[in-house]
């Protein structure tokens, strides 16, 4: 059925405006300033002519530039017309014929096929041999024509590269603001061939175009790049004079010489580069014919002088800075980076060692003291003889005259002290009661110092324990900080050429990066961080930069952060990207509150951490309620802190349990289980303190990891267990809490009704899997929830 298109009576006339408006599009495109220069370009190649009569540069670059539509006509016209200008007569027909075969043989190709360089060089080949073959028939077959034509033939094939690179970059001139080493290679060849353009336009005097020209690129070469490219574009200019006419081959050698002598007095600006020329060319011509006869013309020389002196500088620095962008971003920078990472690691050494001896004094002053001493056995006489002896008025009969009798006395005082905790007038040796005669006094004196004693004893020890655990912790921070100077000092891989890759086709698709850096960190993974012209929020660094990042590195890159310019108000962005994750992860959770309670004890986390690990983390609190939901809670939120941070899991571990054992005089405990799954492999980690069983559920059988540690914040050394498995494309990791697994009070293996239930499950949803296993517990308890439940069910699948 025709389809049709029906269009509110009040817009037909915007329709039409659209349509006018879209005409004139196409005819400003048509007659583009760019497309006039390849038009203008099309005419010099076509007047381009080497080996005395070949010119085989126009017909390339009518296939590299042909799209089927109007604008390759003025290309194709262009060419003919420089066909026409220098002579060729009935030799351009062959030309001509060779541009009539091409367009036959596109028009009937998918444009697919014309896309692909090699498919179009092949077109351009055929097209250049045929017509000359016919040509050759015609007007005689010799076997050096034949010779002669294919290798003109093969010059149309290697051409089509050049220019299809070329092209480009200058329909982009706009855009682009860096170039590679192939697209500049291209550009200076074009150049050249257009030179060659000039061949046979001569003013009065002898002076040829084609020569100023030369000279006058020369000159810019030397003033903005110096020596080494001013005499290597000599090389270049002189072979393209010698291809062009019957020049002698020591003129290359000349052009070559002028350039090096031209770039050496570049420091004076246009005055010493064109006197360097001029002064390089006289000494050759002198050396070598011994007269005053120059090998290039004076007047050439002098004209191209005055070209460049009048020549603006801006104009010159901007053809100058478009060529030597590369070079100019590319700064080897090894060195310096290398001081300031041996200065960042011995700032990070010091610190760390600083943190250790801190760590040890504490050590070495947190000696817990339980047991009693000599020193404190005579201050405790001390304290009872001030307080009652002193002023006794047989004080220097006991103290002096019968001290040996009195301290053994308080001796035997101090083994019943240490036995019943008190001592009474039945507990004191008869002759020292009946002598005593405060003796009352003495016995509460006593009773009471020991109180204060065995006070100060356990005061004592806490602050002994409590050293010992703040070394702990200083500890932990010595050794992240010793593992950050040894991650710097890992010799870490910058990637200068793909930095220069990436700038370069971030440039094509627009996106004109201000800086990149392309880093292969330990784990052999590349981390790109890019910043580049703030967007206006167009999401460019997703849309356009992902895209090409995957296919220069070969690898699936995701953006991880960013500062965008939206948010920070700068004007550039700066985006990392990292290697994608090869598994992701879906999660489900399912928990119910023990009968009587407002709060759950159990607690859960899930962590992405940067470099491609993601945490599942269950804490079961001590007992249920309030405070057992603040016991997990503390426990994961300073778990995923920690992970966050960048400490490793056992530092993390042994940090927590000392901030609980430290918390309060009261018992405080959690369980910690933790599941650490690598996203890239596929392994997964377990840490398991005093919590219950994790299952791992396969295609075809059921994994189980136990563990029989205490739960943190008991002990100050605590055990952690540690066991590694591998899951793939579809497994689960199932953790719970111990309230789920002995709700089936019978089972004699607790785990044995798990397995069961997951075997059974034809679910593939992590949250059904979740609560189906909860609803099972409950159903164990008899609907009586004695304790807290908590199921967490993880999928693990690999990213499409």
């Amino acid at each position: 059925m025709e389809r049709t298109e029906l269009f509110p009576y009040q817009r037909i006339k915007n329709r039409k405006m659209e349509k006018g408006n879209k005409d004139t599009r196409t005819n400003s495109r048509i007659f583009s300033v760019r497309d006039i220069i390849i038009d203008l370009m099309g005419f010099m190649l076509g007047r381009a002519a080497i080996l005395s009569g070949i010119t085989p540069f126009g017909l390339p670059f009518y296939a590299a530039s042909f799209t089927g539509e109007v604008n390759s006509i003025f290309v194709a016209i262009s060419i003919i017309i420089g066909f026409m200008t220098i002579g060729m007569g009935v030799a351009s027909i062959k030309y001509i014929m060779g541009m009539v075969v091409y367009t036959g043989f596109a028009l009937l190709c998918k444009n697919t096929l014309l896309n692909k360089t090699f498919f179009t060089a092949l077109l351009a080949f055929l097209s250049l041999f045929i017509s000359g073959l016919i040509f050759i028939i015609v007007q005689g077959f010799l076997l050096y024509d034949l010779f002669m034509l294919i290798f003109e033939s093969f010059i149309g094939f290697v051409m089509v590269y050049i220019f299809r690179t070329s092209i480009p970059v200058l329909k982009q001139r706009g855009e682009r603001r860096v170039l590679s080493n192939e697209e500049i290679i291209s550009l200076s060849i074009l150049l050249g061939l257009l030179i060659l353009g000039f061949t046979e336009v001569q003013f009065p005097g002898g002076i040829s175009l084609r020569n100023t020209l030369c000279i006058f690129i020369l000159l810019m070469f030397s003033l903005k790049h110096g020596v080494g490219v001013a005499a290597s574009a000599g090389v270049t200019i002189g072979l393209i004079n010698s291809m062009a006419s019957a020049a002698v081959s020591y003129v290359i050698g000349s052009y070559a010489f002028c350039g090096l002598v031209a770039g050496i007095f570049r420091t004076f600006g246009k005055i010493g580069v064109s006197l360097g020329f001029i002064l390089a060319n006289a000494i050759l011509t002198i050396y070598i014919n011994g007269s005053t006869e120059v090998l290039i013309n004076i007047y050439d020389i002098f004209i191209a002088v005055a070209l460049f002196g009048v020549t603006p500088t801006k104009a010159l620095d901007y053809v100058g800075e478009f060529l030597s962008k590369n070079s100019e971003r590319f700064i080897d920078r090894k060195a310096y980076s290398r001081r300031i990472k041996e200065i960042t690691v011995d700032k990070l050494n010091s610190i760390s060692k600083s943190f250790e001896q801190l760590a040890n004094t504490f050590d070495n002053i947190a000696e817990k003291k339980t047991t009693v001493n000599n020193n404190d056995v005579a201050t405790l006489f001390d304290q009872v003889a001030e307080r009652v002896c002193k002023d006794c008025g047989l004080c220097l009969s006991c103290w002096e005259r019968e001290f040996h009798n009195t301290y053994q006395v308080m001796f035997k005082v101090l083994e019943k002290l240490e036995e019943k905790g008190h001592v009474d007038q039945r507990d004191m040796p008869e002759f020292f009661a009946h002598r005593c005669i405060r003796i009352e006094d003495f016995i509460n004196a006593v009773n009471n110092a020991f109180e204060v004693y065995k006070v100060n004893l356990v005061w004592a020890s806490k602050v002994g324990e409590s050293r010992g655990l703040v070394s702990q912790q200083l500890q932990g921070v010595s050794r992240i900080i010793a593992n950050l100077a040894n991650e710097i000092t890992i010799d870490l891989q910058f990637d200068e050429e793909l930095e220069r890759e990436l700038m370069i086709e971030l440039d094509k698709v627009g996106m004109t990066a201000k800086d990149i850096t392309v880093l292969e960190n330990s784990n052999h993974k590349y981390e790109v961080e890019i910043s580049f012209k703030a967007c206006g929020g167009a999401r460019k660094c997703i849309k356009n930069v992902t895209p090409v990042l995957s296919r220069v590195l070969g690898r699936k890159m995701t953006k991880q952060d960013s500062v965008c310019s939206l948010s920070s108000g700068e004007s550039k962005c700066t985006v990392k990207y990292i290697e994608e994750e090869t598994y992701q992860v879906s999660t489900g959770i399912a928990r119910v509150k023990k009968e009587g309670q407002t709060e759950c004890g159990d607690n859960y986390s899930f962590i992405q951490l940067k470099d491609g690990k993601y945490v599942l983390a269950l804490s079961d609190g001590m007992g249920s309620g309030r405070r057992a939901s603040r016991e997990s809670s503390a426990t994961i939120a300073l778990l995923e802190q920690f992970l966050d941070s960048g400490f490793d899991k056992d530092t993390a571990v042994k940090l927590i349990n000392s901030v609980l054992v430290l918390k309060s005089p009261d018992e405080s405990f959690a369980t910690i289980d933790l599941s650490v799954l690598d996203l890239y492999t596929g392994n997964i980690e377990f840490v398991k303190i005093g919590a219950a069983s994790t299952f791992i559920k396969k295609q075809n059988k059921i994994e189980v990891v136990k563990s029989t540690s205490l739960p943190i914040g008991i002990l100050n050394n605590i055990d952690m267990e540690l066991s590694n498995k591998t899951v793939g494309e579809g497994d689960y990791i199932i953790m719970m809490t111990d309230g789920v697994l002995d709700s089936k009070e019978k089972a004699i293996k607790k785990e044995d009704w798990v397995k069961e239930a997951l075997g059974r499950m034809d679910t593939t949803n992590p949250q059904e899997m979740a609560d189906q296993l909860l609803k099972m517990a409950v159903e164990n308890s008899g609907n009586c929830i004695n304790d807290d439940m908590t199921v967490l069910v993880a999928k693990v699948w690999k990213k499409i």
